[in-house]
């Protein structure tokens, strides 16, 4: 995910730290969505780091 992340303009540092922050928050999602019967938190914490990103790359983009 760091190199996708990288090959889309982010430094490498800050494209590690997204990838990691991102493996945890879906497999928070999966941990809530098993643990308090919320099958709806898994989806919900893949799709805040898809908007995330999205934007992220998005503006790096319109940057240059």
């Amino acid at each position: 995910m760091a190199a996708c992340l990288m090959r889309g303009g982010l430094k490498q540092a800050h494209a590690q730290r997204l990838a990691r922050e991102t493996l945890v928050a879906i497999q928070g999602g999966l941990v809530l969505a098993r643990g308090l019967d919320h099958p709806d938190a898994f989806m919900e914490a893949v799709a805040h780091q898809e908007a995330k990103i999205t934007a992220l790359l998005s503006a790096r983009q319109r940057a240059g």
